[in-house]
């Protein structure tokens, strides 16, 4: 038998806690309402509840569901550019139980949009996809202050894929799909809510797990798992703070940053911040500009200038539709 060397030790279990972790995976998803990506952004659903009044005869819920979507048409155009229809639907769900020791959320938030675009081989693509199952506990030391554990769950619905041009034709290269990859989060810590603005989350113990099911794209080496293994998993500490704040009349600011920094690579911090400016119209109509700032020291990407490696990755979306809130 050939010696394990340290450097195999992920190979030999992948195949066996790989089909594991699938199984695991689809239980967690549909048996649990929610496994956290941040218990914070329940609380922006709940703006009437603060942590002071409790409430421990029932459950607390409350939704929103969104679409939006844009057309651009071109005919004759000089500059060039393809003629295009989008569609971006959101539905976020959240409950919360809170009683004088302890507090209890559960959050699922799930998005899905596609773009149609003219003159191509490939003219239907994907522009948003995700779906986020949450749930978090905590035991309160004080009205402000709680032990918490967070535990989150992300993967998307559909297939992705990553689309180029060779010699004038149209190539696309499987990338993503349902389950690969999914992201696992698990932190203890402690979290610090004032008011019903800001939130701070400090876990000095945290995990990061990143599974790719689908073994052809387990080979690719994307998202931080090396090539050829099915998983990759990460400890460090994390840092997750929050803000919802009201700007104007009618209008709100959202932003979530978290900090993860392994603890073998200390110096490297992982950042992932997410905001949006949204503007209610009325009760059915709003307009939006969100975006996404992420930087991994372990993801590699084709920067602009064709050379790969971490890169700092940016998404930003306009959007206007309807919104409505249950």
């Amino acid at each position: 038998m050939k010696p394990i060397r340290k450097a195999d030790t992920y190979q030999i279990s992948d195949i066996r806690l790989g089909r594991w972790l699938r199984i695991l995976s689809l239980v967690w998803v549909f048996l649990s309402p929610g496994l956290l990506y941040a218990q914070q952004d329940l609380l922006k659903y709940f703006p009437d509840t603060t942590i002071s009044q409790v409430d421990t005869t029932r459950w607390s819920n409350r939704g929103s569901f969104s679409l939006s979507a844009s057309s651009t048409g071109l005919s004759n155009w000089a500059a060039g550019g393809n003629s295009s229809i989008s569609v971006v639907g959101n539905t976020v769900y959240g409950m919360r139980r809170e009683s004088s020791k302890t507090i209890f959320l559960q959050q699922i938030d799930m998005a899905y949009g596609l773009v149609y675009l003219a003159s191509t081989s490939f003219p239907i693509r994907k522009t948003s996809d995700h779906l986020i199952n949450t749930t978090s506990f905590g035991l309160k030391v004080s009205p402000k202050l709680s032990f918490a554990s967070l535990l989150v769950f992300q993967t998307q619905f559909d297939a992705g894929y990553k689309y180029s041009t060779d010699n004038g034709v149209d190539k696309r290269e499987l990338i993503s799909e349902f389950l690969s990859p999914t992201l696992v989060n698990i932190s203890l810590g402690l979290q610090f809510i004032n008011k019903k603005s800001f939130v701070t989350v400090i876990s000095p113990v945290a995990g990061k797990l990143t599974i790719i099911s689908n073994d052809s794209i387990a080979s690719l080496g994307n998202y931080g798992v090396p090539k050829g293994s099915n998983f990759n998993g990460q400890l460090g500490p994390n840092i997750y703070l929050d803000l919802t704040k009201e700007f104007m009349e009618n209008g709100k600011f959202k932003s979530s940053l978290n900090l993860f920094s392994e603890y073998e690579k200390i110096g490297k911090i992982d950042i992932n911040w997410t905001y949006m400016f949204e503007l209610k119209v009325n009760d059915w109509f709003s307009a939006n500009f969100s975006g996404q700032l992420i930087y991994d020291d372990d993801i590699n990407v084709t920067r602009d200038d064709e050379t790969v490696g971490p890169a700092l990755q940016l998404r930003y979306v306009l959007g206007l539709g309807i919104k409505k809130t249950f």
